[in-house]
């Protein structure tokens, strides 16, 4: 059986809103649709490794507007105790994206850059020696999460976008 994976990363609101052309400096465009998604690199890895069959779990934050991607990530069996949904502003990404496929992305880290100490030490002390952590740059407290994981004995990934 592989050994578990145990993420600390980023739980964003996605909001894609299609628009016929990027706005100029100073310029209103009418956007053609938006849509919201559950997102977040740390949510996304999560999804993908449980997709891939591992054992997954998540530590991470949010906003209570946020919960819908707590949902998602229980509903794809990812284990989200590790989660907060305490938070006044959930971290959110807006992707503009053109009809021709060309994006621009703004990026609001909020409860992701709020996720505490106490919170990153009690998730990392359940973890088994020879698990997985997998971060991503947009981690609170990075450079402690990996030295705690290196003390436990755990594997360290890091995505280091963006870089």
């Amino acid at each position: 059986m592989p050994a578990p994976v145990n993420v600390i990363g980023s739980l964003m609101v996605d909001r894609f809103v299609r628009v016929s052309k990027f706005p100029r400096a100073g310029e209103t465009v009418a956007a053609q649709s938006v849509q919201i998604f559950p997102g977040g690199k740390g949510a996304n890895q999560a999804v993908a490794a449980a997709r891939c069959g591992a054992a997954v779990r998540m530590c991470g934050r949010t906003g209570a507007d946020g919960r819908f991607i707590v949902d998602a990530l229980q509903a794809a069996d990812v284990e989200t105790s590790g989660i907060r949904t305490d938070d006044a502003m959930s971290g959110m990404a807006i992707v503009t994206i053109t009809e021709t496929g060309e994006n621009a992305i703004m990026v609001a880290r909020e409860a992701n850059a709020r996720l505490e100490r106490g919170d990153i030490e009690q998730f990392l002390a359940t973890c088994e020696r020879g698990s997985y952590l997998l971060l991503q740059n947009e981690c609170a407290e990075l450079a402690l999460c990996i030295s705690m994981a290196c003390e436990r004995g755990m594997k360290v990934w890091l995505n280091a976008a963006p870089a």
